[in-house]
């Protein structure tokens, strides 16, 4: 399994990501959330208390906010 998701679509990506950040001495918080308003506001949260690498865990994809990137209202 952890090779499928190393090698394997979005989940490599994903994994070097969170690999990077807990060898870097960074943390990594997981913040469930439901709807576009519930996730604007927990982006805009996280990157005010600054939050760098932020991903949407969702069904079947991940959804990755880069630093410049803002949700719309």
């Amino acid at each position: 399994m952890r090779w499928l998701q190393q090698h394997g679509g979005y989940e490599g990506v994903t994994v070097a990501a969170h690999s990077a950040a807990l060898g870097q001495g960074k943390w990594l918080i997981f913040v469930p959330v439901r709807g576009k308003t519930e996730t604007k506001r927990t982006v805009d949260i996280l990157r005010a208390q600054g939050g760098s690498e932020i991903f949407h865990l969702r069904r079947w994809t991940v959804q990755f906010f880069p630093p410049s990137y803002r949700l719309k209202p």
